[in-house]
């Protein structure tokens, strides 16, 4: 046996075993086979594909570039060129390199089919629905069962139907989403964007249903379990939101919004030590937000202290004269017995114009000693002719 043939046989052994370890979901020694078998023979497309396969599933993109690279450089392979595609695409910052590799797929490579299937999963990326649609249709065309292209069309179309939804027609996108669920059934977004539109058209029940589909077909989507969850909470289920929200987090520790969501639920039900918890998280990831600070420190006010919750409500004010945050503020330095204080953050508060505010001094009993104050009373005189 030739050494030529001694190697190819050494680069199949440790390509066969990386496969096995692949079907075992031994992804470690999958990729230490075909590392193996890329250093028997670096002139192997077949072990260069492998590697890079693997290296970019393990998220290691740059060595998979590296690899796809120098191997292109040699020689024209359509996979190792899906791949780089899919490398380039996942930087936004890149989106326009894709156009070189995919010209080379069409022109240099002949493969026409292909190169429309890589220009759609280009054009989804750059949120250019309709020219999406397009061109996994055409990729359709040319092969009528083809499921990549199928797949494509129904990210074409929940694009189209976001920007149709966004638009503010939500029954158009309705038909945008259903269509796309059609063209394939297990992707969970067209039932969850099915489920935001209903929501918007109050028909809560089928919004439930959407969701709860989304979630069946796609247990580890973050978003569908924290819109079920903020829609139960609409519907005073806080109970269950909480186990949605807790989901959504177990899923996606960052997931915005969801930390909020629960410092709500806990601060409603009296638990503010979980509450101050989760509103911290959700500053910690907006620590500009003065709504979130604001709902900081009314946790840590419930919870008793007074000195954190004062500093965070001054701090949320700093950042944005908000009049709730004011209304606040005003009424812990009524009981704190700083009237002069009170006062000044009423007015300033007044001065928003806040359609809420007369109605809450007239029936918060925080300001209760107020009543008889001049300065109190122009409060309420001026918010009263607002209103009218």
């Amino acid at each position: 046996m030739s050494i030529k043939n001694i190697k190819s046989a050494g680069v199949k052994r440790f390509l066969d075993s990386g496969a096995r370890m692949i079907d075992m979901e031994n992804y470690d020694e999958a990729l230490i086979a075909f590392k193996s078998a890329y250093e028997m023979d670096p002139d192997s497309s077949e072990a260069a594909l492998c590697l890079a396969q693997e290296l970019y599933m393990q998220g290691l993109t740059e060595e998979s570039e590296s690899i796809a690279r120098k191997s292109l450089a040699s020689e024209n392979n359509v996979e190792m060129l899906r791949l780089l595609t899919a490398i380039i695409l996942d930087d936004p910052q890149r989106l326009d390199e894709a156009d070189e590799v995919i010209k080379r797929v069409r022109d240099e490579c002949g493969d026409v089919k292909t190169a429309a299937l890589l220009e759609g999963h280009r054009l989804i990326e750059k949120c250019e629905g309709y020219k999406a649609y397009d061109m996994f249709k055409s990729a359709l065309e040319a092969d009528p069962e083809n499921e990549e292209a199928l797949e494509g069309m129904s990210r074409a179309l929940n694009l189209i139907g976001i920007e149709i939804s966004e638009s503010g027609d939500n029954e158009a996108a309705v038909f945008m989403f259903k269509r796309a669920a059609r063209l394939d059934p297990s992707w969970s977004a067209p039932y969850v964007n099915l489920g935001n539109c209903h929501s918007a058209l109050d028909r809560l029940d089928l919004a439930r249903r959407c969701y709860v589909k989304g979630i069946d077909l796609e247990p580890d989507n973050p978003q569908a379990h924290f819109n079920l969850g903020r829609l139960m909470s609409e519907c005073g289920e806080d109970d269950s939101a909480e186990i949605e929200f807790l989901a959504s987090l177990d899923i996606d520790p960052d997931y915005p919004d969801a930390n909020g969501e629960l410092g709500r639920i806990y601060s409603v039900t009296g638990r503010f030590d979980l509450s101050i918890i989760h509103y911290q998280k959700e500053l910690d990831a907006n620590p500009d937000c003065p709504h979130c600070m604001c709902n900081l420190a009314i946790a840590y006010l419930c919870y008793g202290d007074t000195q954190k919750g004062e500093e965070l409500l001054r701090q949320s004010i700093e950042i944005e004269e908000d009049p709730f945050a004011l209304y606040a503020l005003a009424g812990l330095y009524a009981s704190l017995d700083r009237g002069t204080d009170s006062i000044r953050m009423l007015e300033r508060a007044a001065y928003l114009k806040p359609a809420w505010l007369f109605d809450s001094l007239r029936n918060d009993d925080k300001f209760e000693r107020f009543r008889s104050d001049k300065r109190f009373i122009d409060i309420i005189e001026k918010l009263a002719d607002n209103k009218s």
